[in-house]
């Protein structure tokens, strides 16, 4: 039962509960290969009825992966879409991953979730004390770069658990759940223009006052100056492709930097800015170079999945 000028691009149901009646909104893409989310509501989850679309002008043939939900007092569409124009700081990924606010029905100001390699598809879900936490698909399709481990018969993962909150002047933070924080152990301090040698996983915390450059020995460096921030491959190995991506922000005081044997998340701005890519290092010992920045590097424990069964 999807509008007669809907093709049957139509996927990607998120479904949820909310003032007594069940929620759904899909990605669909028009006849005319324009993006839109169509939004149906129920009582019983079976029988669902049309209610209205989100749609706007430049945005792409389809949309994907959509998820709507309150933040603050603020409503938010969060989208995948397909096929918007490429640029040096904004949707250099072959599908973008974003968000808007919606106001009066109408979604506006899209924004990227993440400027790194590996994003995209997220979606939300409420943690029982009242937090919005957002994971994403670290991994997107049709990618020009590669990841080694299809040799092994798998590729891609999820994020790490995202926090929500919004800011003062009404963006969306993300940064990681606080639980991870209790992986932390063996704390090492480490100052500007020094190195350590440290395993995957682990995180590093730390402070700029202007310009800094953090490089993961031959593997990748973020770097920020001049209101770029820049997170460059320096290894075609590690890489597999992977070679630049940028962030425009008129200042960077504070680093968050989580690694592990395949991944890296990086958040900036107490989680303004985000950036998330695979790497595939050849050890797993590296050496961490800082210049610019004071900080902390944490080894990483890991995390044991219980069966409640």
């Amino acid at each position: 039962d999807y509008p007669d000028d809907c093709s049957c691009h139509v996927r990607d149901p998120k479904v949820w509960l909310e003032n007594g009646k069940y929620h759904m909104v899909l990605g669909a893409r028009t006849l005319d290969d324009k993006g839109c989310v169509l939004c149906y509501e129920s009582d019983d989850l079976e029988n669902w009825s049309y209610t209205r679309r989100y749609s706007a002008d430049g945005m792409g043939y389809m949309w994907e992966c959509p998820d709507e939900f309150t933040l603050g007092e603020q409503r938010f569409l969060s989208l995948s879409p397909q096929g918007i124009p490429h640029g040096k700081y904004c949707f250099r990924n072959v599908y973008s991953a974003g968000h808007c606010t919606i106001k009066g029905g109408v979604p506006e100001n899209y924004r990227e979730w993440d400027k790194g390699f590996d994003f995209y598809a997220p979606q939300t879900f409420d943690a029982p004390d009242g937090r919005k936490i957002l994971i994403g698909w670290e991994g997107i399709g049709d990618i020009p770069y590669h990841n080694p481990t299809t040799q092994l018969g798998w590729q891609h993962c999820l994020t790490l658990p995202r926090e929500l909150t919004v800011s003062e002047n009404g963006m969306i933070l993300q940064n990681p759940v606080r639980e991870l924080e209790k992986l932390r152990k063996n704390p090492v301090a480490i100052k500007s223009g020094s190195k350590q040698r440290t395993e995957l996983p682990f995180e590093f915390v730390g402070k700029a006052d202007d310009g800094f450059e953090i490089e993961l020995e031959g593997i990748l460096k973020l770097e920020y100056a001049g209101n770029e921030a820049a997170l460059v491959f320096l290894s075609e190995s590690a890489g597999c492709g992977r070679d630049a991506r940028f962030a425009q922000m008129t200042e960077c005081g504070d680093i968050r930097l989580i690694a592990d044997k395949s991944s890296v998340e990086i958040y900036l701005n107490g989680g303004g800015t985000v950036f998330s890519t695979r790497m595939y290092p050849a050890n797993t010992e590296i050496t961490l170079s800082v210049s610019g920045a004071d900080g902390t590097i944490y080894e990483l424990d890991g995390i044991e999945v219980k069966n409640d069964e």
